[in-house]
């Protein structure tokens, strides 16, 4: 806004004003759009003040949305002519101001509106074939250059820079081993403005993933069994593995394995661990009926919807049915048992996904004192309470559940059948 002041020597004569644009120019490689230069056309106002003498006011209003196309340092400049006429008729009668009105664009940030590995689900993808990432986002700022980079997750890092205009990319990646992976996409303009976002991709096959054996199953019936050899190896025995047709196994030393996690998906699968294998575990059945064998290490073993056949192993267990009529039957260890299903207590749905919560509930039940099991137990604290997890009833499914020689921490809902070993497997609700 600003204001021009006119004066008239002759006293008679009475001023009027007016305000038309001059021109419009832009900086910008972009040309105007049309909607800018129509409400650039009534943009400036004028008010007037005094007939013979006096002040013009203008006032500049402009909806910021059409101007967000400039990219920074950008810049429109839109000229407006104020004239003054003194109605006299006369050669000399009218009188002009410009007013230079500069509008300077400012960086706006890309933003991800999209990004889909088409992996995210288990059994979606595999070892030997391609996945797709397809990612877009938004800029306003029309002319803006923008560089991709995406982190694959195995190593591999690809960056590149798009067209201008470009606002997406569908990129395809091989995973050499199966696994779950977490892509890092992020889109950065030539102002330093940035978004970014992760996503995973679930892989079926086998690999080793800093310490980590990753297995992970198929949307079909799975079988898998882990031995370890007198070499200090461990072999994988697994039919959906890329060289199944000439080598059914896929070894490992055992020295580089802190762990096992075997992620299996629909199917009616069939995973077995030798009792020689000492190393923690968590396994998840997914969908279907499935027959699930723990090791000698700490198992955490979910069986998922389906009806379910669960061992552990003789360390200290968790085993949860899940969804279903299941058979669990602990061993030697101090095992928490149940047929019921995990859920995130404030939103009621399954936690099975979240390999991190897994993680933390096995280590704090296997580094946990007798002192707090008892407590757990009693019901003086609540174990899944430290998780924000609940556990409940897996609609009212008849589970058969079997203690061992273990003191085992059995949880039973109503239509549960609860025996162990010591008494002749006589059941007990």
């Amino acid at each position: 806004s600003g204001s021009v002041t006119f004066g008239e020597v002759d006293e008679t004569d009475v001023l009027t004003s007016s305000v038309a644009k001059a021109s419009e120019v832009t900086s910008s490689a972009a040309p105007i759009p049309a909607a800018l230069s129509l409400a650039l056309d009534t943009a400036l106002v004028i008010t007037q003040t005094g007939n013979n003498e006096g002040s013009i006011d203008w006032t500049f209003t402009l909806d910021n949305s059409l101007v967000q196309y400039l990219g920074e340092g950008e810049t429109v400049t839109a000229t407006y002519t104020i004239t003054l006429d003194d109605n006299s008729g006369t050669a000399n009668a009218t009188t002009t101001q410009d007013i230079v009105i500069t509008i300077t664009g400012t960086n706006d940030q890309p933003t991800i509106t999209l990004a889909t590995s088409g992996a995210e689900l288990c059994g979606a993808a595999h070892e030997d074939n391609s996945i797709t990432l397809d990612m877009a986002f938004e800029d306003v700022d029309v002319t803006d250059v923008h560089a991709v980079n995406v982190s694959w997750g195995d190593g591999i890092i690809e960056s590149f820079v798009l067209p201008t205009g470009d606002r997406g990319i569908s990129l395809d990646h091989d995973y050499a081993t199966g696994g779950i992976y977490t892509i890092v996409v992020s889109v950065v303009d030539d102002a330093t403005g940035a978004d970014a976002t992760s996503l995973l991709a679930v892989v079926s096959g086998v690999g080793l993933h800093n310490g980590v054996l990753q297995i992970i199953g198929t949307a079909g019936d799975d079988h898998i069994t882990l031995n370890q050899t007198g070499n200090g190896s461990l072999k994988v025995h697994s039919d959906f593995i890329v060289e199944f047709a000439t080598d059914s196994t896929r070894d490992f030393l055992l020295s580089d394995i802190s762990s096992v996690v075997a992620i299996l998906c629909d199917g009616d699968d069939q995973l077995t661990i030798s009792n020689r294998i000492n190393l923690d575990t968590i396994i998840n059945g997914g969908a279907g009926n499935d027959r699930l064998n723990g090791g000698s290490g700490m198992n955490l073993i979910l069986g998922g919807s389906g009806e379910d056949h669960i061992i552990g192993g003789s360390g200290r267990d968790i085993l949860l049915g899940g969804l279903g009529a299941d058979r669990i039957v602990g061993a030697a260890g101090r095992d928490l048992l149940s047929g019921g299903r995990l859920v995130d207590a404030s939103l009621d749905e399954d936690t099975t996904s979240h390999l991190s919560d897994l993680v933390s509930i096995q280590t704090r039940y296997k580094t946990a004192t007798n002192g707090e099991i008892d407590a757990w137990i009693s019901g003086a604290d609540n174990f899944f309470d430290e998780f924000a997890l609940d556990l409940t009833d897996d609609e009212a499914a008849a589970d058969v559940i079997t203690s061992s020689s273990g003191e085992d921490w059995t949880l039973l809902f109503e239509s549960d059948i609860w025996t162990d070993e010591a008494s002749n497997s006589k059941g007990k609700k």
